[in-house]
């Protein structure tokens, strides 16, 4: 901050300061917030919070609150997205020589999601809608282009590693039928369960509010419980390395589950061990995978808690503070 203090003189202007993931901050930061505060340091800053971190992270502090003044910024709605990515497209497109049109932009902030996770609105998108266009004017030789929603959906079917997206509804309708097929053949007997399952993780995919699929299956020891996740992994993202089996017998006790979502931030630990669940979204599963857990009625009764909340939303915060 001193460095960053002494090049405003030399610029003529003042240099803006955004603090990101300040839900992190430890007393150590809040005493450095203190000194800026105290005009210690001439500069004007911002503090990026996760709304939902913030109740319990810096919020209530009371040396952080004598120095800020908070500004809930409310995540904007899908037409202004569109509004805002219409605005990007015109100075974008002319230097890219990639015209986007009316019909483009609601697609763009409807696979969004499948693009980019880690990113919130409109960030994902805009992103989206600048990486589209670069690969448009690639492709392109140097000629003017005007690309159709079917060319949106293949480019993020290949980003995501995927044969095809949900958004592309005609495609997805097929190819899933013969993932039904295939697994039937590769798994016989077993056609109700492959039907439901299959039928359940279509119905989440394509759902706008709940993108993921939770099914129980019951049944004695190898009658293909497991292998059906294998299967579909291997059909539906193209490679084994997206399926992730789990023993539960493994998290009977409650010290275990840091084996799974890492240890909690701030142990000397934390920045190394990320657990296997952290893993394997961070590598191999990153975009999408399938998950078996076995023999469930043997974790914890505190590896069920957390769980659940994974089933329910569709995600978790591991031990490094990440989602």
């Amino acid at each position: 901050l001193g460095t960053i203090m002494d090049m405003q003189e030399p610029l003529g202007k003042k240099i803006l300061v955004v603090l990101n993931e300040c839900h992190f901050a430890n007393d150590y930061m809040v005493s450095v917030l203190r000194e800026i505060a105290d005009k210690k340091y001439t500069l004007p800053i911002i503090l990026e919070v996760d709304s939902k971190s913030y109740g319990n992270s810096i919020k209530g502090h009371p040396s952080f609150e004598s120095i800020s003044e908070t500004v809930m910024i409310r995540a904007p709605k899908p037409d202004q997205i569109v509004k805002m990515m219409k605005n990007t497209s015109v100075a974008l497109g002319k230097k890219l020589e990639v015209k986007i049109t009316d019909d483009v932009f609601p697609a763009l902030v409807d696979v969004a999601p499948d693009y980019r996770r880690d990113m919130d609105e409109p960030r994902r998108s805009l992103t989206l809608l600048e990486d589209f266009m670069i690969k448009q004017h690639r492709s392109s030789n140097g000629k003017q282009v005007t690309p159709k929603r079917v060319d949106l959906y293949k480019f993020v079917a290949e980003q995501a590693n995927l044969p095809v997206i949900p958004q592309n509804e005609q495609e997805f309708a097929e190819f899933m039928s013969g993932v039904k097929v295939r697994m039937k053949q590769r798994l016989v007997g077993q056609d109700h369960m492959i039907e439901g399952v299959i039928d359940q993780f279509v119905a989440a995919l394509t759902s706008r509010s709940r993108q993921h699929s939770v099914a129980l299956m019951l049944g004695p020891t190898g009658v293909g419980k497991s292998l059906i996740g294998e299967i579909l992994a291997e059909e539906f993202y193209g490679d084994k390395a997206r399926f992730l089996e789990l023993d539960m017998t493994q998290y009977k006790h409650t010290h275990e589950l840091s084996n799974l979502f890492g240890a909690s931030n701030g142990l000397v630990s934390s920045d190394k061990e990320k657990g296997a669940l952290c893993d394997f979204f961070d590598g191999a599963g990153r975009g999408g995978g399938i998950v078996v857990m076995n023999e469930i009625e043997e974790m914890s009764t505190e590896a069920l808690t957390r769980f659940m909340e994974v089933f329910d939303n569709g995600e978790f915060r591991g031990g490094d503070g990440k989602v």
